[in-house]
């Protein structure tokens, strides 16, 4: 009986000791460590619309750039003529308008966020004459985000990644590119390829022929196989522009446009016409670090950067895979 008394008290002791020590556990306060100067809340950073931006400015370690929000359009505040690219604009506008931190720092100790000096930062004037300044810092260590010092408040947030990314946007997407002409193989009258100022190459249809796309090279004119020629100038109708060089080019030396390297001219008719139009590739220089054909079309003023991909799909034609077989 005095056995059993003993385990009881022991046990009794035991729980009181754990019981204890978990209300004193309770009782420390916690070890945040980097974290004690964040306020955990969600907020609220901005709450307007599109319509309601008079102007909006940015600048990131690449470019500086700012335009006016007008019923016309977005007009760029240093050249009117600048074509700008109205869903970007308005897709940054979305994130600036509609900024939510998902926690609020406790200090205003800018230089531990990089927020003294930030190398990103945006402004926007509002309609009703309502500043908004934002500098963006460094990104955190621990969290898909990045510190934002909203500079009227004098306060700290941690927000996500979406407002860098959409700041930090290459220059060339705020240009709106020409409207492609895209041409299929059934509108396709010919296709000529010029080298150096020499024609290399010369695809031709003659409903006539038995076999009617032709090929002239400088052995001489071929019977095409139908389906090779067809699958060749496909690309005509799916080419892609990497990036807008510049959009009012007056000095085409600069990315070999001046004397072409390669010129290749298409000429093709609409759907229910008769009209016979004209595609015309310019191909310039080709930057030595990232393989980027320098083109021109149509003659126009832009400069644009193709990949070496489009670039030889739809200038390089092999003459011995397009021959018909019999």
């Amino acid at each position: 009986m005095k056995k059993k008394t003993k385990k009881l008290l022991l046990l009794a002791a035991v729980l009181a000791i754990l019981i204890g020590g978990y209300f004193a556990l309770d009782l420390l306060p916690e070890d945040t460590g980097e974290e004690e100067n964040i306020i955990e809340e969600t907020v609220e950073v901005t709450e307007f619309t599109t319509e309601d931006v008079a102007f909006y400015c940015y600048k990131n370690p690449d470019y500086e750039v700012g335009f006016y929000c007008e019923e016309s359009g977005y007009v760029h505040y240093r050249d009117e003529a600048f074509p700008a690219n109205e869903e970007v604009i308005e897709a940054q506008l979305e994130v600036i308008g509609n900024l939510v931190a998902f926690q609020k720092i406790d200090s205003t100790d800018k230089a531990e966020y990089g927020l003294d000096s930030s190398e990103l930062t945006v402004a926007v004037t509002l309609k009703d004459g309502t500043e908004r300044t934002f500098f963006l810092g460094d990104k955190a260590l621990f969290e898909e985000g990045y510190y934002l010092l909203d500079v009227e408040n004098n306060a700290i947030y941690l927000i996500d990644t979406e407002l860098y990314e959409q700041l930090t946007c290459s220059w060339s997407s705020l240009v709106q590119q020409e409207d492609k002409v895209l041409v299929s193989g059934e509108q396709i009258l010919d296709v000529t390829v010029e080298t150096a100022g020499v024609q290399t190459m010369h695809i031709f249809y003659e409903e006539a022929k038995e076999h009617p796309w032709q090929l002239t090279t400088p052995e001489g004119t071929f019977d095409g196989d139908s389906d090779a020629v067809l699958e060749a100038i496909s690309g005509f109708n799916s080419y892609s522009l990497l990036s807008t060089l510049e959009y009012n080019c007056d000095d085409f030396t600069t990315y070999g446009l001046e004397e072409p390297v390669t010129i290749v001219t298409v000429r093709y008719t609409e759907e229910e016409s008769t009209d016979v139009k004209t595609l015309l590739f310019e191909f310039g220089s080709v930057d030595p670090e990232t393989d980027v054909s320098y083109v021109r079309i149509n003659g126009s003023s832009y400069v644009y950067g193709m990949s070496e991909y489009y670039a030889e799909k739809i200038s390089v034609f092999d003459a011995e895979e397009l021959k018909y077989v019999p």
